[in-house]
């Protein structure tokens, strides 16, 4: 039996042991860095089973190091695989995207540029959504609607409040009952609560943005850097990739290749 043993942090101490399990150690600094985006570093219950889930796993490496399965050729392959892949995308990360340089200026001139992609070709409405799970929840809103802003209740009561304001959308990208409501609203007026499959909503219409309108830069700006950041990054990684090529050797046999292809066919 393989104890897992959880330990008190030192906040001080990055390197000090959150758990172990068999030979294997925890660390803070390793439990930090593994943990998904949004969990905080304190024993929560979703830390914590995140943890068990880590020592069941490490237990089971020990298990297989002790039966030597690292040296069964394809796990070998597995394991070597794996490290190259880490490595080419740390390569990636530290020298290719250092490339990468994409500032304002950059994506203001590629906006100002292409200014036809960015005239709406549809109407579209902007509003602010408040999602509740049951009919209770929507008639308790109702009643503070008259006390609180939308947006204080969609902060402190909605299911989804970072998607408080859902930005620009045409009809036939939003639910059809919500896109029935929102296009009928004058701009400041809300309405609700519209039951659909996923609960109960409340929308507000912040704005009403007509066919032929042109989208503000504000809009669309987070969008453009994305699009400007994989072009440039594809362009930087093509031009190491190059260099790389001059200096390492690649030699492929395609009389192997085209034989292995021939016998997965059989």
């Amino acid at each position: 039996m393989v104890a897992l043993i959880l330990t008190g942090c030192e906040r001080n101490r990055r390197d000090s042991a959150v758990a172990t399990a068999g030979e294997t150690i925890l660390s803070e600094q390793q439990l930090e860095y593994l943990l998904p985006e949004g969990f905080r570093l304190e024993m929560t219950e979703e830390v914590f089973r995140f943890v068990e889930n880590w020592a069941d796993e490490a237990i089971l490496a020990e298990a297989a190091l002790d039966l030597d399965l690292h040296e069964n050729p394809k796990v070998a392959y597995r394991l070597e695989e794996t490290r190259r892949m880490i490595l080419a995308s740390a390569f990636e990360q530290s020298v290719i995207m250092d490339r990468v340089n994409v500032d304002s200026v950059k994506i203001y001139k590629y906006y100002t540029d292409n200014i036809d992609e960015f005239i709406r070709k549809r109407d579209e409405v902007r509003c602010e959504h408040i999602m509740l799970a049951d009919s209770s929840e929507a008639e308790f809103i109702h009643e503070l609607l008259d006390s609180l802003s939308f947006e204080e209740i969609a902060a402190q009561f909605s299911h989804d409040p970072e998607n408080l304001d859902i930005g620009y959308l045409a009809k036939d990208e939003m639910h059809p009952k919500l896109a029935q409501a929102a296009f009928g609203l004058r701009e400041g007026d809300f309405i609700g609560p519209i039951k659909t499959e996923f609960g109960f909503h409340y929308i507000k219409l912040i704005d009403f943005a007509p066919k032929g309108s042109l989208r503000e830069f504000v809009d669309v700006r987070d969008v453009l850097e994305d699009i400007i950041t994989e072009r440039e990054f594809q362009k930087a990684y093509q031009e190491v990739l190059d260099s790389l090529r001059c200096e390492k050797i690649v030699s492929v046999d395609s009389a192997i290749v085209k034989e292995n292809l021939s016998g997965n066919e059989n």
